[in-house]
């Protein structure tokens, strides 16, 4: 599940990654900052290959790793305590033991 997560937020951070690199900030890669001063006359090509190589990275990860979304019967698991049950259909079997779960803990 984790996994998962950390997945999905990282593949929600690149686009973000993307058009900033498009407008010229490098928030996060100092490494890119110093090489576009130095190199202001090719910069907007690579800007435009960084860009490019985040969206296809993104793709990429989608069919990879296509686990899709959690269904509202398998959210519980991320946090069980917090999870609302009545979300879950009255015929979830584990509804009952998710219920009793949380009562242990008050």
């Amino acid at each position: 599940m984790k996994a998962c997560e950390k997945l999905k937020s990282f593949k929600q951070t690149l686009p973000v990654w993307s058009r900033r690199i498009k407008a010229g900030i490098f928030t996060g890669f100092s490494a890119l900052e110093v090489t576009g001063k130095e190199f202001r006359c090719i910069f907007p090509r690579v800007q435009q290959e960084i860009s490019a190589h985040f969206d296809m990275l993104q793709a990429s990860l989608d069919g990879y790793f296509s686990a899709g979304e959690l269904s509202v019967s398998e959210q519980w698991i991320i946090d069980p305590f917090l999870f609302n049950a009545d979300q879950m259909s009255d015929g979830d079997v584990l509804k009952e033991d998710l219920i009793d779960l949380k009562q242990t803990k008050q």
